[in-house]
């Protein structure tokens, strides 16, 4: 009987932050930063880490030491970071210029991260969570005005907003946000109405990370308890649960969803990277390399001569690459 192959290793990891991360993000393919990725630490510095020489290009500097709560590339090639120093920070970034050329307050609680979303040629909006509780703002980045103010209802027994997601109705064409709270909860919100649609406690613990599958309108979320969970929205905007995957560890830092909806990525506080099946669910590998919790994992979309990659980040300093577009190796729940 053939023996199953072993679990890969990273074929590349990037070191030099000396710091934990807490962010990671590739440049989208429309982007002119093709072939970069963002890396965010708690020592308040970003740096753009170039895939062709396995090096830093650019390092953004100026949350005053601050941890970056979260960052990403806006579609002008910009990059914006938001950080403890209670900022929104745009970075011009090309022809190595690494310029601040723009800063918005944004106060803060927890570590909620932002969400941004293209809404016409020029406009860019952007949901992340208000200082108020449990409320979530939408900012408009042209105008810097609050746009709209999400508010739970009962938001004493939701608690704080910990996780978002922020993504364009494809059959609607309105925008809607997810929200996962300290109480298990999830929240889906007509943003333009300011409402919520739906809700549905989900988790036993507080919700942690979420991604969406905009395609189907499929959800999956992890938390502080030992399960993963994908939900749906239905046609009239119901939340469901789909299917659930008890973890051998409780803890789920992080989720991403590959760009081709096929395959499904999470970090644990285990410090392990487990890789499912999108579409079952079912595990493809278990990747034990990290020492730490993973806070960050992110694809890229396909770049010449890698394909899709997977980078993972987090307590330990290190970023580790791989490459799984065909790998099924040994799994574990």
């Amino acid at each position: 009987m053939a023996q199953p192959k072993p679990p890969p290793d990273p074929f590349y990891t990037l070191r030099g932050t000396g710091a934990a991360i807490n962010v990671l993000k590739f440049a989208p393919k429309a982007s002119t930063n093709l072939g970069l990725l963002m890396s965010g630490c708690v020592k308040g510095l970003i740096n753009l880490w170039s895939l062709k020489t396995k090096r830093t290009e650019l390092v953004l500097d100026g949350h005053l030491g601050h941890a970056i709560l979260s960052a990403d590339f806006l579609p002008d090639g910009k990059v914006i970071s938001h950080g403890r120093d209670g900022h929104l920070k745009i970075w011009q970034c090309c022809e190595g210029r690494s310029d601040v050329v723009d800063s918005v307050p944004a106060p803060f609680l927890g570590f909620c991260q932002f969400s941004c979303l293209r809404r016409g040629y020029k406009s860019t909006w952007i949901a992340l969570p208000s200082s108020k509780q449990s409320q979530v703002d939408v900012l408009d980045l042209e105008s810097k005005k609050i746009l709209f103010s999400l508010k739970s209802e009962d938001e004493k027994s939701t608690g704080m907003c910990m996780c978002l997601s922020f993504f364009t109705n494809q059959t609607t064409d309105k925008p809607v946000l997810i929200t996962g709270y300290e109480n298990g909860q999830l929240l889906l919100w007509d943003v333009m109405e300011q409402k919520v649609m739906s809700k549905k406690t989900v988790h036993n613990e507080t919700v942690l990370c979420i991604d969406v599958d905009k395609e189907n309108l499929r959800f999956v979320s992890g938390s502080a308890d030992n399960k993963l969970y994908v939900s749906s929205s239905t046609s009239n905007s119901t939340l469901e649960i789909d299917k659930e995957v008890e973890l051998k560890n409780p803890g789920t830092a992080s989720v991403n969803i590959r760009r081709d909806r096929k395959v499904l990525a999470t970090g644990g506080w285990d410090g392990r990277i487990r890789i499912y099946n999108w579409k079952k669910l079912t595990p493809l590998a278990y990747l034990s390399y990290h020492t730490d919790t993973v806070n960050a994992v992110n694809f890229s979309d396909d770049l010449p001569g890698y394909g899709q990659i997977l980078a993972a980040g987090g307590k330990d300093t290190r970023i580790s690459l791989w490459s799984l577009y065909n790998e099924k190796t040994n799994t574990e729940k």
